[in-house]
């Protein structure tokens, strides 16, 4: 068995969550054993996790777990239907299609939230007393039942949640305390597990807890996916060996190729510091960044594995769409990190080229003040019939984008892999990206499958994708694109797997 260790399954996940979901789907066609355990707690996770194609086996969530709901199957539980409430008494009251409030003798004593995605499905209900101030929240599990109860201090803040199992009992309960003018949760209480009430500090020890428990009943192989859960996975009591996966560079300076300690990235240096001994090895994408880590850490072993894996029989061109337009994709995060500016700049450069080139920008911000920059930028440059921002995709809508795109672009600083260069490359669709450590440098062949360029040298950028649009050779042939892949070939990718024991 394979454990592999994250955060959560968000709505919208980062490369490190989309690799985590890839790698379960390859370890099933495979027919290697496995799952998805998350820390965090979210009442959508079943629901968020069934957008990404994954069965409730995939994975275990730590709160479902203590709250005995892992195998839950999913009932309606739509607010006009529901008995939350004695209708004889109580009215119901739309506001619009997302929320409604509930109203006693005209006085509003709740207010109720739909799910996201549903029709009329109670996703959050908040109370409020005679003041009109709001007292509590009761979170429904996407699955149709109430999960959580959240009561707030008097200036709206968490003082104490209460989860419950499915017969509405309390298994725990989270203290929130003012530290320095803050509020903290101070302590995370397990209620009759296994005939005992069981403290922690901590949502991490928490967490450790729980992975000893999943390993007393079945033992496997442990793979922690995120930095931020290190300390947590070393700490974890076990004969079982465990491995850090680093989805990302691990240097500040990954342009000179530097990987001395003080170059290492500071959410980083406990597991090569304090917490090497507690792991069995390191797990990077690419053979160039297993070397460079080699150099400077060889105390312990570092292994070469591909973090996203493909069906490399065949490409995905039989249905690739010839579009009038121009199209320039962009598929990934959209944070300052990886310089949409920059390529605002390189579709004007084209635009003098291609009057009706497109560049699309499918994902999410990493924040209101940069999509507000970002947004103002487009209108200032004149880009606003050039600039599509398409939001979050995933599936056929997802697919159609790399079906209709001429090429992908990547302006980022660097990149441990780059999952948008091996899923245009099962398109046969030309990648050009900066000429950074570490992915894009092994498998973009310019000319071939697309184009390296000096990092902020934007006409060559330019230039490059001018070309490819304007010359049917270019970067045209599937036998480039077929040995691109090949590294990623999901019956390669379970090879590589089994050197991890």
């Amino acid at each position: 068995m394979y454990y592999f260790v994250n955060e959560n399954i968000f709505t919208f996940n980062s490369g490190t969550e989309f690799s985590a979901i890839n790698r379960q789907k390859m370890f099933k066609k495979n027919q290697l054993e496995s799952k998805i355990i998350t820390r965090n707690y979210n009442n959508r996770v079943h629901a968020d996790a069934k957008d990404h194609g994954l069965t409730d086996d995939d994975f275990i969530s730590m709160y479902d777990f203590f709250q005995e709901t892992t195998d839950v199957k999913r009932k309606h539980n739509k607010l006009r239907y529901s008995d939350i409430i004695d209708k004889r008494n109580y009215h119901i009251v739309g506001v619009d299609n997302n929320s409604s409030l509930i109203k006693y003798h005209g006085n509003t004593v709740a207010k109720v939230e739909i799910a996201p995605g549903t029709v009329g499905e109670i996703g959050t209900v908040t109370y409020y007393d005679r003041f009109g101030n709001e007292t509590s929240k009761d979170l429904y599990d996407s699955r149709g039942f109430k999960s959580k109860t959240i009561y707030l201090h008097p200036n709206g803040e968490t003082g104490h949640e209460l989860l419950y199992n499915l017969d509405g009992k309390p298994v725990m309960e989270i203290t929130h305390m003012f530290i320095d003018g803050k509020v903290f949760p101070t302590m995370y209480k397990l209620l009759d597990y296994k005939g005992k009430n069981l403290r922690f500090n901590t949502e991490d020890e928490l967490f450790t807890f729980f992975i000893q428990e999943l390993l007393a009943s079945k033992e496997g192989v442990i793979i922690n996916d995120r930095p931020s859960l290190i300390e947590a996975v070393a700490n974890v009591q076990t004969t079982c060996h465990k491995y850090q996966f680093l989805h990302g560079p691990h240097t500040t300076d990954a342009n000179l190729g530097g990987s001395k300690y003080g170059k290492v990235y500071d959410n980083l240096r406990p597991l090569f510091g304090k917490f090497i001994k507690n792991y069995s090895g390191v797990i990077v994408p690419t053979l160039q960044q297993k070397q460079e880590l080699q150099k400077f850490f060889n105390s312990i072993s570092i292994y070469n594995i591909t973090d996203f894996a493909v069906d490399g029989s065949k490409l995905l061109d039989e249905n690739k769409h010839i579009s009038d337009d121009k199209n320039i994709l962009y598929i990934g995060r959209l944070f300052e990190d990886r310089h949409i500016e920059h390529l605002l700049k390189i579709t004007q450069l084209v635009k003098a080229e291609f009057s009706n080139v497109k560049l699309h920008l499918v994902g999410y911000f990493g924040s209101k003040d940069y999509s507000d920059k970002i947004k103002k930028q487009i209108t200032d440059m004149k880009l606003d019939d050039n600039v599509v921002i398409e939001g979050y995709q995933l599936g056929e809508k997802k697919a159609k984008f790399y079906k209709d795109a001429d090429v992908v672009v990547s302006a980022g600083n660097s990149d441990a892999l780059n999952i948008s260069m091996v899923e245009a490359f099962t398109y046969k669709t030309p990648f050009v990206c900066y000429d950074v450590n570490y992915g894009p440098r092994l498998f973009v062949k310019n000319g071939k499958n697309g184009y390296l360029v000096p990092q902020g040298k934007f006409n060559d950028f330019a230039a490059d994708i001018i070309n490819i649009m304007k010359s049917t050779d270019e970067c045209n042939d599937d036998n480039d694109y077929l040995e691109s892949i090949r590294n990623f070939d999901f019956h390669n990718f379970a090879q590589q797997w089994h050197k991890v024991i």
